[in-house]
């Protein structure tokens, strides 16, 4: 009943402003700050939610320090209210793409379009990928760290050359060394830039690209991830 009743448009922004009102209270001026660049509009939900899950990511004390200075392209103001404002806008167009994703057996042309946009346009992506990847770090017992153990466990052994298709910011690198070579692959350009910052891969270990249109000859590698 809960769930329903916050689906109603007007309950949704009355909820939304106190989720604000709590979260500038609990999080300081510094995080508090990051709401007053966001431009009028912006449902109040959505911008609670964008805070909750920058916060919890920037505070990680696994994050890196230099990330987001290094991740955001030059611009006027600090980076970190630069890459708030892009996440926040992220995550009001992965809401607005999400019930076709959910929903549709195939992708329209134009939904490809609008889903390879996100991607790029916006930090949202890649920064909740490597939220993921910190609470595995942080809980061995998660279903994602269990996932991935059993995923590792199928492939002990292979030394050959690898491909990790929708690698996001590469979470696995640490076991991809020990391959002859290997490459990621995915649609975002900042989430693989994310994974050389943190990862300090090479360039040539890095393709944004397709994963129906390959750009590798065939029998290029022993070993496909899509996990």
């Amino acid at each position: 009943m809960r769930q329903f009743l916050k689906t109603i448009p007007a309950l949704q922004y009355v909820y939304g402003h106190y989720r604000l009102r709590r979260f500038r209270h609990a999080y300081g001026p510094v995080f508090s700050r990051l709401l007053d660049f966001e431009p009028p509009g912006m449902p109040p939900l959505y911008l609670a939610n964008s805070l909750n899950q920058f916060e919890w990511l920037v505070r990680h004390p696994l994050f890196p320090a230099d990330l987001i200075e290094r991740l955001m392209p030059p611009g006027p103001g600090p980076a970190i209210e630069r890459a708030f404002t892009n996440f926040t806008r992220g995550y009001v167009a992965e809401q607005q793409l999400a019930g076709e994703w959910q929903h549709s057996a195939t992708l329209s042309e134009e939904s490809e379009r609008r889903l390879v946009e996100y991607l790029n346009r916006y930090v949202t992506y890649a920064l909740r990928t490597f939220a993921v990847h910190l609470e595995v770090r942080g809980n061995p017992k998660s279903p994602d760290a269990i996932r991935i153990s059993r995923m590792l466990a199928e492939w002990e052994g292979e030394e050959g050359e690898l491909l990790d298709v929708g690698c996001a910011f590469v979470p696995l690198a640490e076991r991809y060394v020990r391959m002859r070579r290997w490459v990621g692959l995915d649609l975002s350009l900042p989430a693989l830039t994310i994974g050389r910052i943190v990862h300090d891969a090479p360039a040539a270990s890095l393709v944004c690209g397709y994963s129906e249109n390959l750009p590798f000859p065939d029998q290029s590698f022993d070993v496909v991830v899509s996990s």
